[in-house]
C-alpha cells in the first residue's frame, strides 16, 4: 500500500479503494479482496486485508 499512499499524497485528495474476491478458478482475472481509505495526507483510517470478504465501514470525516 506504500505506492499508493505516495499517489494520494501527489494528488492532495483522499481515497477509497476496493477490489472484489474472484473465482480462483480463473487464471486470467486472479482477484484478492480487500479494501482501505487513505486520507490526502498518506494515512490509512481504514482498511479490509486482502482475502478477506466483508464489509469496510469508513468515517469519512477522518479523511477530510
Amino acid at each position: 500500500m506504500p505506492e499508493y499512499a505516495c499517489q494520494i499524497v501527489s494528488v492532495g485528495a483522499p481515497a477509497l479503494m476496493t477490489n472484489y474476491i474472484g473465482d480462483s478458478d480463473i487464471e486470467e482475472c486472479p482477484s484478492f479482496g480487500g479494501a482501505f481509505a487513505v486520507s490526502a495526507d498518506g494515512e490509512a483510517v481504514a482498511s479490509l486485508p486482502l482475502g478477506v470478504e466483508g464489509a469496510l465501514l469508513v468515517d469519512l470525516d477522518k479523511l477530510l
